[in-house]
């Protein structure tokens, strides 16, 4: 019996080894947003610069864009995102906040609900508030790659609709280091863009990306580098 007890005690006192946590995961740089919630309890912020072109001769779009995800419980987030800070020639301003969530109904398939307020500066305000809606699913193929599809729409101003159709393909190409490539479709263009993903920890990641645009107008070329930390 005094052999049980001394058991007991060293096991009480004996450090517990705490689990590792799973690697940050974040949405950009891709246009997808993934299926998986942040966690109960968790904020994770993603702040990048993001430089995009046109095809018809108009000066380059310049912004920050920031994303915060509030995780509610190991099933739903809260989320709030806009590109803050833009630029475009002589105009400058803020953009609109976009206020929303994100279910994970089901291990690895996810909605993302938002609105869009028509609460940034005169250039760059949207004349209504705009929904989206995307069903998003996150398909493993091994331990070291994957398939992401996103399928969306957003209701526009004046009885319009825009559509949203990605793939994302992504592998890890060394212990800390990931690369993707993505094709999407948003409304008629269709946009090409790849890039890498670097943990310096469990908790931060540099994000660095590079798009082209494939159709006849739109988006031309554009360049997206930026981080995610989680508290």
């Amino acid at each position: 019996r005094l052999l049980g007890v001394a058991i007991s005690v060293v096991l009480a006192v004996l450090p517990v080894q705490a689990q590792e946590p799973a690697p940050i995961s974040t949405d950009s740089p891709t246009i997808s947003r993934s299926s998986h919630v942040v966690g109960k309890g968790v904020v994770v912020l993603e702040a990048n610069y993001n430089i995009t072109s046109t095809r018809d001769g108009q000066p380059s779009v310049q912004s920050l864009p920031l994303v915060l995800h509030a995780g509610v419980s190991d099933q739903f987030e809260l989320r709030l995102e806009t590109n803050s800070l833009t630029w475009q020639g002589s105009q400058r301003g803020l953009a609109d906040v976009a206020l929303g969530f994100r279910y994970e109904f089901q291990p690895n398939w996810g909605i993302v609900g938002l609105v869009t307020l028509p609460s940034g500066s005169a250039d760059f305000r949207t004349a209504a508030a705009v929904p989206f809606v995307s069903f998003n699913h996150d398909q493993p193929l091994s331990e070291e790659d994957g398939l992401l599809f996103n399928l969306g729409v957003s209701w526009l101003p004046n009885a319009q609709t825009q559509g949203l159709a990605t793939v994302v393909y992504s592998r890890m190409v060394g212990e800390d280091v990931s690369w993707f490539l993505e094709t999407a479709l948003v409304g008629s263009e269709v946009r090409l863009d790849t890039g890498v993903q670097v943990w310096t920890s469990a908790d931060f990641v540099v994000n660095l990306a590079v798009l082209h645009g494939l159709s006849g107008g739109g988006q031309d070329w554009g360049g997206t580098i930026g981080f995610g930390t989680r508290y």
